[in-house]
């Protein structure tokens, strides 16, 4: 029987051979040090739900969530070239809610490469498998546990190094399943392939411009209309400047061309400003604004069709705060709306908004140089109008967490 490479394996293979080839290389690396290049850690968490589900009031139920991880990092350089690793694994457990339950794992392994002169990138490989949380983030509330695993192999270069004007260009192929047959629709094969050019008009400014093409499938999008394909032409402008040696300010504009088999074809553009703003050395400042259209469309029966189409909104500000020498205040807050132009079933179309908002406050101490403690309390609710949901709809959580994590070098 002949067993066919997959993403994973080659992932995993990858992972195993550059954590073999920095072995051997670091009794000779150049500019290591004494220090070393392996890490280990572990966290431990503890997290209290009120609304595990994301329930209407009054059918709300909590939860004791107990989260653990382990993972090691390799990170070392061989004279001008650079090898990195790492691997973590982790274990999610309900007190009462067991459909919850899941196992997660990040992989991934990269090796930074360059000629010695203008010419450098990055080639590497990661896979990940998570407990996909629709509700918060999706505005879709489900009592379904659901796994994402994405596999993803990449390549990237560029040619310029620190002069004014510099060339980059990449290639990439993402793989994403899901283990919840409900949300299988969403399984995708991508490939990608994007290149443009970087100049740095002033040393606090730089300017950027590029092109990305992306080709790929659904290859489950619906059991009675098949796979859906599609091709995106997308354009991607920025702007990063150092307004001065406090503040830094973001720009970003992009807009993608779809043609799809089945669905209609369509044009989405997206836009984002962030500062940050860092006044002294114990306060930190975050501020993004975003605004963009998606589109997405279901292949619910050979007549019967789904489509969405919304424009989005969002502002987010986060920040820490150092409280002393090993304690520290973090905090965010998100605010997001979803104004739907269009969301036609079997044609018929309705309108509506929905709306979001998650803010968070956190403590954190750091006990040694490898052991911190952190506490946080996260709130978050979603409100729908009944144009949207069939009737308003609001429903609201608050999550309460504790967690230790060790990192031994």
């Amino acid at each position: 029987m002949i067993h066919r490479p997959t993403p994973l394996r080659t992932a995993t293979a990858l992972l195993c051979a550059t954590l073999a080839s920095g072995a051997s290389a670091q009794d000779v690396a150049m500019g290591g040090g004494d220090a070393s290049p392996w890490s280990l850690g572990a966290t431990l968490s503890l997290t209290h739900l009120d609304n595990v589900r994301r329930a209407a009031a009054g059918a709300e139920q909590a939860d004791l969530r107990t989260n653990a991880s382990v993972r090691g990092t390799f990170d070392q350089s061989y004279g001008i070239q650079r090898y990195r690793a790492n691997a973590e694994l982790g274990t999610g457990r309900y007190q009462d809610n067991k459909d919850f339950d899941s196992d997660n794992y990040r992989l991934g392994a990269q090796w930074d490469w360059s000629s010695g002169g203008l010419l450098q990138g990055s080639l590497g490989v990661d896979a990940q498998r998570q407990q996909r949380a629709y509700g918060v983030d999706s505005g879709t509330a489900t009592s379904l546990r659901n796994s994402q695993e994405d596999r993803r192999v990449f390549f990237n270069g560029q040619y310029g190094g620190f002069g004014i004007w510099t060339l980059y260009g990449g290639l990439s192929a993402l793989q994403r399943r899901n283990s919840e047959a409900a949300y299988q629709y969403t399984d995708s094969d991508q490939g990608t392939v994007n290149g443009g050019v970087r100049y740095a008009a002033h040393p606090d400014l730089t300017l950027s411009a590029g092109l990305n093409y992306s080709r790929g499938r659904l290859p489950d999008f619906s059991p009675t209309l098949g796979a859906e394909r599609f091709t995106q032409k997308g354009v991607e402008l920025s702007a990063a400047w150092q307004a001065s040696g406090a503040s830094s300010l973001q720009l970003e504009l992009g807009y993608v061309d779809g043609h799809n088999l089945l669905q209609p074809d369509r044009g989405l553009w997206n836009g984002s400003l962030g500062w940050i703003w860092v006044p002294s050395d114990r306060l930190q400042l975050n501020l993004t604004l975003r605004q963009g259209n998606s589109a997405s469309q279901q292949g619910l029966t050979q007549t019967l069709t789904l489509t969405t189409q919304s424009v989005n909104t969002s502002a987010s500000l986060g920040g820490s705060y150092l409280l002393g020498g090993r304690t520290s205040l973090n905090f965010s807050f998100q605010e997001g709306q979803r104004k739907y132009d269009q969301a036609i079933v079997a044609g018929s179309g309705v309108s509506g908004k929905d709306r979001s908002t998650v803010a968070t406050l956190g403590l954190a101490y750091r006990l040694t140089e490898a052991a911190s403690l952190s506490c946080s309390v996260t709130y978050d609710q979603l409100r729908a109008d009944a144009s949207v949901s069939r009737v308003a709809t609001s429903t609201q959580g608050t999550a309460v967490t504790c967690s230790g994590t060790i990192t031994l070098r």
